[in-house]
């Protein structure tokens, strides 16, 4: 079975081990908790984490940016950066290396293995001139998994905007889920994503272009029935 993991609070009924013998698709901060047969993320400071704690060169990983530059730019990137910046790196140095911006005052550098597998989704775009809406991570997640598996019945869990549960988030409250304890950063995220109508018009979109059956636990069938089919 393919599956796509959303962050949504309403899986926490359902433990995750039991995708093991299955292909699954997460996103964003699961990787925490879970090793998905693919890790998705969009998020700059979220990806850098990911890539410094050493999930990447273990697992497989798709993201929005992940832009290789050779070594021998290393010095001449470094002296772009004003000075009162603080810059992060990984070791050791190998040939390539990307950068994120972790925060304002933060960069990252992150040594690319040789045997790395991560790779970066080209298709993947900042919102269009008419402010048309980027994929979120999630919707990523799952346009990545009918891309790479054409006609097949995919199973969505945690994708919690049509149980009209925008904000409740799993990881709400923890570290670049900070919109849950922060007014300042809630208004900016609410701004830019938060509203579920927008949420389920990109998994539209990607319905109307892809000829998989999608199917969302909590709306098409319950968790309980999502495991029997799990465990035929």
């Amino acid at each position: 079975m393919i599956v796509v993991i959303g962050n949504g609070r309403s899986r926490s009924v359902f433990s995750l081990n039991q995708l093991d013998n299955h292909i699954s698709y997460g996103c964003n901060a699961v990787y925490r908790d879970y090793t998905p047969t693919f890790l998705v993320c969009g998020d700059h400071p979220m990806t850098w984490d990911i890539c410094y704690t050493g999930y990447s060169r273990e697992n497989k990983c798709y993201f929005k940016t992940f832009t290789k530059i050779p070594a021998l730019n290393y010095e001449m990137i470094k002296m772009m950066y004003p000075a009162g910046f603080r810059i992060l790196e990984t070791t050791p140095q190998t040939d390539e290396f990307v950068t994120f911006q972790i925060n304002p005052t933060d960069i990252g550098i992150y040594w690319v293995d040789e045997n790395e597998e991560t790779k970066m989704m080209e298709w993947w775009g900042e919102p269009d001139t008419e402010g048309e809406y980027s994929y979120t991570s999630g919707h990523a997640a799952l346009k990545l998994a009918c891309m790479m598996n054409p006609k097949e019945d995919i199973y969505c869990i945690g994708f919690d905007y049509y149980l009209d549960r925008t904000a409740d988030n799993i990881f709400l409250g923890t570290r670049h889920y900070r919109y849950a304890t922060d007014a300042n950063e809630a208004d900016k995220y609410f701004d830019k994503a938060g509203d579920r109508h927008l949420w389920i018009e990109m998994h539209k979109r990607i319905e109307e272009e892809y000829d998989n059956r999608i199917y969302h636990v909590g709306k098409h069938l319950n968790y309980i029935e999502f495991e029997e089919l799990l465990n035929k």
